[in-house]
């Protein structure tokens, strides 16, 4: 049975100023003060350098993803998309779609929406193994482990998301609830199967419903068996054997990016992140 997210939150005027002041701290150092106004030494210490290296730095893994704007990473914005890629093994191919993701929306990206990408081989996240259930939980500080605090913070940092399929991804997701809830997000899927047999993303596509998530009516995919295996070995690049096929992979990614931007809401602390 779903369980409506306003029964588990209980939004009220306070709650939501509560909110809306924790996320305001948060954001105050991406502002740049002028020289004439001085800085609260104490507010700046209140930040961890976890959250610090999370909102100003590329993971070092994802720098395997060349070339991308850099304010795409780290864009100072009203709103925020996480590109996941939940592939951690040796010869992935995770950063590459990321890329190919991140060039096609990159056509159609707001000023005011930056992309982040999140790689999920920085996290090493264990195996779920908490004792709390997570959509209980109403803030970070609340988890009983440190990394589960940190990545609590992290997707709540985001008011939407790009999941790359396949991956590491469920263990990573069963970790949160509220921080996902009723938040807008689509997913890429890839594998070396034909386009036909690609079903990882239509399986995650039933967990993100039971979330209430708001996600597009098209699922990309990228089937390994069209790509050129020996170039996309050797490049940074997915090299396509057919340019008809990549452009319309990018066309279904564009469509469904389409899709999150028509969801997107203002970014606002989620209410684990209050």
């Amino acid at each position: 049975m779903i369980i409506p997210l306003s029964s588990l939150v209980g939004w009220n005027p306070h709650r939501l100023q509560q909110y809306y002041s924790a996320i305001s701290s948060i954001q105050q150092p991406r502002i740049k003060i002028p020289r004439f106004q001085k800085s609260t030494p104490k507010q700046n210490s209140k930040i961890s350098a976890s959250v610090e290296k999370s909102i100003f730095k590329i993971p070092q893994q994802t720098q395997e993803i060349s070339n991308l704007p850099k304010a795409m990473a780290v864009g100072k914005s009203t709103s925020s998309i996480a590109l996941i890629i939940s592939s951690v093994r040796p010869g992935r191919n995770g950063p590459k779609v990321a890329k190919l993701v991140a060039e096609t929306i990159q056509k159609n990206l707001p000023k005011n929406v930056a992309l982040k990408v999140v790689d999920l081989a920085e996290w090493n996240l264990p195996v779920f193994e908490q004792t709390e259930i997570p959509f209980s939980i109403q803030k970070s500080e609340l988890y009983s482990t440190e990394i589960a605090k940190r990545w609590s913070k992290e997707i709540s940092s985001h008011d939407g998301y790009i999941f790359l399929v396949p991956g590491t991804l469920k263990n990573a997701f069963d970790y949160l609830y509220n921080e996902w809830s009723g938040k807008p997000a689509m997913i890429v899927n890839y594998g070396g199967r034909p386009v036909d047999g690609l079903n990882g993303g239509k399986h995650f596509t039933d967990i993100l419903n039971s979330l209430q998530m708001k996600l597009p009516t098209i699922l990309p995919k990228v089937s390994i068996a069209t790509l050129d295996r020996e170039k996309t070995a050797v490049g940074k690049d997915l090299v396509f054997y057919e340019p008809a096929v990549e452009n319309q992979v990018r066309s279904d990614i564009a469509m469904a990016w389409e899709g999150i931007l028509k969801s997107l809401k203002p970014s606002g602390a989620s209410p684990a992140s209050a």
